[in-house]
């Protein structure tokens, strides 16, 4: 029988916008993630974009 392992982080339908004076910028819209229990993953992002938006 096989046996399916959770997962250990899933995330379905990010979104992350920034509001700014000259509009909206959609820097994320609709993402979706399924990390499996036993899979290695990286992320890879620019500098620390990611710590100012709160990733």
């Amino acid at each position: 029988m096989n046996k399916v392992s959770p997962s250990v982080l899933s995330i379905r339908n990010l979104k992350t916008y920034f509001f700014l004076d000259e509009g909206t910028v959609r820097a994320v819209d609709g993402v979706n993630l399924e990390i499996p229990r036993g899979k290695t993953i990286g992320i890879v992002g620019y500098g620390s974009q990611a710590e100012n938006a709160g990733v």
